[in-house]
């Protein structure tokens, strides 16, 4: 609980927040997405679908925040020091809006396909 804490308030490095907390969580909830889909291979229920989806927007927001705060924070510290580093905040932050907008696409195709194959 205290790691979750640590994360929410940025108070994690960028660099464990992004790759360890952002990337691996995220890789976790896509695998367990398409491990649903291939025990049950588009046939997904539209009770299925929705809560992958709710389950993803839960998890991409909590990310976004943990990491948003983090990158703020390293802003802070790096960009009197070594202004170059501040590179680091940008690319995490674009490389999670990016992965946003990716997933909501995948979802938006998994969505159609459901929608395509029940009829």
């Amino acid at each position: 609980m205290r790691l979750i804490r640590a994360l929410w308030r940025g108070e994690e490095s960028l660099v464990f927040t992004f790759w360890v907390f952002g990337v691996v969580l995220s890789i976790i909830m896509l695998a367990l997405i398409y491990l649903m889909l291939l025990i049950n291979p588009f046939q997904a229920v539209m009770a299925e679908l929705a809560a992958s989806i709710f389950l993803q927007i839960i998890t991409i927001s909590f990310i976004t925040v943990c990491v948003g705060r983090s990158a703020n924070n390293y802003y802070i510290v790096e960009r009197e020091r070594a202004k170059w580093k501040v590179v680091w905040v940008y690319l995490a932050i674009l490389s999670i809006v990016a992965f946003t907008i990716w997933l909501a696409f995948a979802d938006w195709i998994l969505f159609v396909m459901s929608i395509d194959h029940h009829h």
